[in-house]
């Protein structure tokens, strides 16, 4: 008997069927990871600790597992015994550090003893172009039990020609160094160091994780050119995993020769091959991925400044307490759909490294309580206190020059009560001192030493670069450090150019690219008011110059914000006293007026 559906019922019935197959693929990961015919399983993991206890007897001296087991194990994850075992199968480990030195540390104990190398790529800016410390080469001596395993290197910047020339965008920017860390760096290497055809290349974040387990897969198996190891997807902590399917890094690939070999950001990306390909696959269960996985408030709030959805950036989603109560409670920080997270009570699914520092690393096993893990949150630290002490009030003032974001800043000297008897401003952006410094490194230095002689004669050149710890001689290999320790306070009274986070040559272009455009009122009529303007626009008034066909030009760095110098609250001593305050103006570059234009 057949029965006749009316079209109402063929839809509900086409409905269910979709809604039933969404929530099975969407799910399927959760359920079951075992299933995939390439995967980490239960059988490999106990290998694995069998391996750590039995001091690797089944492990030969190139890394190899015993030939009679080799083809079965490899076998068992869809793929042959790598054949050329007669030397060993070197693994490399590329990432990218920032500032997550615990996961630095977490990584390189997790994994030293299957990684042979572990390639390091740090850089002096951020993907926009913003100054940083180099974190690493700064706490060196943290990690010296991993020197003959560690290869770093400090980014050599783009040409400048070429980034003007093409319009680098920062994903430009991300992608050069994520292939910098093949191209600046394998290539070179020579002995011992230097890749062989056929080695392991795994290109990652820091803080995706491969599971040991899966590189002895890697080391053992012959795998295709393009491997993604899917990860466990954490949020938070490993308190929290991520619904939905597995992350889809890190990614591996195999050493062939400098201009063949898969490049990062194509491996990373997935570029270049097609949908059907047989030269990659999935390995599942292969990796943690613990994402804004931060020990402090303050670097899941620097996170969450890069996030660029305008939606997102309401007041609100950065109060603190609004961070900690969703995290505390494992939900999205944005409320977003479909970012749902399961708990795990108990997860012991985390690396042998982090729950053997459980107290160390507290925060990534455990949300719960009133800070959420954060070690730098009190509750209730919100709440604004008004500063009533004239020395509270300039320690706070003096505290940091982060707060000085109006393409103007400075650094004082106080007297014993706390009076100012020396002020230095700067308003020069920090991009053409990089610059100088990379084309002109000892004119940059001589230059600094004049705007702030005398203080700095006797200061040691290297102060003001990242100096590489294994070759601190080679000057070449100096990185001029945009935050060294004379420019980078607000009460050393030394100090050369802009430091701040948005007082940058690129929020300068964007301001002075805005300003130039006539702006009117609803009825038509041409805004001059700079009140109006800037309620208007949030900008500067400069509709009068605009209309006499005048424009800005930001030609060397020009100053924007500042027409002149005020002194009339000025006084050296208690009897008000002006007649000794010099107004002394040093620049690299010519003063101007604003809405004017600098010399060549």
């Amino acid at each position: 008997m057949r029965v006749a559906l009316s079209p109402r019922n063929c839809f509900k019935a086409s409905f269910t069927l979709v809604i039933f197959s969404f929530l099975v693929f969407f799910f399927r990961e959760n359920l079951s990871y075992g299933g995939h015919k390439h995967a980490i399983g239960t059988s490999d993991l106990d290998l694995e600790e069998d391996h750590l206890r039995s001091n690797s007897p089944w492990i030969d001296s190139n890394g190899f597992m015993n030939p009679a087991e080799a083809p079965g194990y490899c076998s068992r994850h869809g793929w042959k015994e790598y054949p050329h075992r007669q030397s060993r199968r070197k693994i490399y480990d590329l990432f990218m550090i920032n500032s997550e030195l615990d996961w630095l540390e977490i990584r390189l104990n997790e994994l030293q003893n299957h990684v042979d190398y572990f390639v390091i790529l740090e850089s002096a800016t951020t993907f926009t172009g913003l100054p940083k410390p180099l974190v690493l080469n700064d706490s060196w001596d943290n990690f010296t039990q991993f020197r003959d395993k560690i290869i770093y290197h400090v980014l050599q910047d783009p040409d400048p020609a070429l980034v003007k020339e093409q319009k680098w965008t920062q994903w430009d920017h991300e992608k050069f160094q994520r292939n910098a860390m093949f191209e600046q760096v394998l290539p070179r290497l020579t002995d011992a160091q230097a890749p062989n055809h056929g080695d392991v290349i795994l290109v990652s974040d820091i803080d995706e994780i491969p599971r040991p387990a899966a590189l002895t897969v890697l080391r053992n198996c012959e795998f295709p050119r393009r491997l993604t190891l899917r990860s466990r997807f954490y949020y938070y902590s490993f308190q929290w995993l991520h619904r939905g399917s597995e992350w889809a890094h890190p990614q591996a690939t195999t050493y062939s020769t400098p201009n063949t070999t898969i490049l990062p950001q194509d491996l990373r990306g997935g570029h270049g091959a097609g949908f059907f390909s047989d030269e990659k696959a999935d390995l599942y269960n292969a990796a943690w991925h613990c994402s804004s996985c931060f020990a402090t408030i303050d670097e899941m709030l620097l996170k969450m400044q890069s996030f660029s959805h305008v939606e997102y950036n309401e007041k609100k989603f950065r109060k603190k307490a609004w961070i900690v109560d969703h995290i505390r409670k494992g939900r999205d920080l944005w409320d977003r759909w479909g970012q749902w997270y399961l708990r795990i009570e108990g997860n012991r699914d985390v690396p042998a490294y982090v729950a053997e520092k459980r107290e160390r690393f507290g925060y990534l096993l455990d949300r719960d309580g009133e800070s959420a893990g954060f070690v730098d949150y009190v509750p209730g630290e919100e709440i604004t206190v008004e500063i009533s002490d004239d020395e509270e009030r300039w320690k706070a003032a003096d505290a940091s020059r982060d707060v000085q974001d109006e393409y103007l800043e400075w650094s004082v000297l106080r007297d014993g009560e706390g009076r100012i008897i020396r002020a230095v401003f700067t308003r020069e952006t920090p991009e053409y001192w990089d610059f100088l410094a990379y084309k002109q490194q000892q004119t940059a230095i001589d230059k600094i030493c004049e705007l702030n002689a005398p203080l700095l004669d006797d200061v040691d050149q290297k102060e003001f670069f990242h100096v590489h710890t294994s070759d601190p001689g080679n000057r070449d290999t100096w990185f001029y450090n945009l935050i060294n320790e004379y420019n980078n306070s607000t009460t050393n009274e030394t100090i050369t150019h802009l430091i701040q986070k948005d007082n940058n040559l690129q929020m300068e272009v964007d301001i002075v690219a805005q300003t130039t455009v006539l702006r009117k009122d609803k009825n038509g009529k041409l805004i001059t008011d700079s009140d109006q303007l800037i309620r208007c626009s949030k900008i500067g008034c400069v509709n009068q110059l605009a209309t006499t066909g005048a424009s800005v030009s930001i030609a060397d760095p020009v100053a924007i914000y500042i027409n002149k110098f005020s002194r009339g609250s000025f006084k050296l001593d208690s009897t008000g006293d002006q007649t000794s305050i010099r107004k002394e103006v040093h620049c690299l570059f010519n003063s101007v007026p604003r809405g004017g234009k600098t010399k060549d």
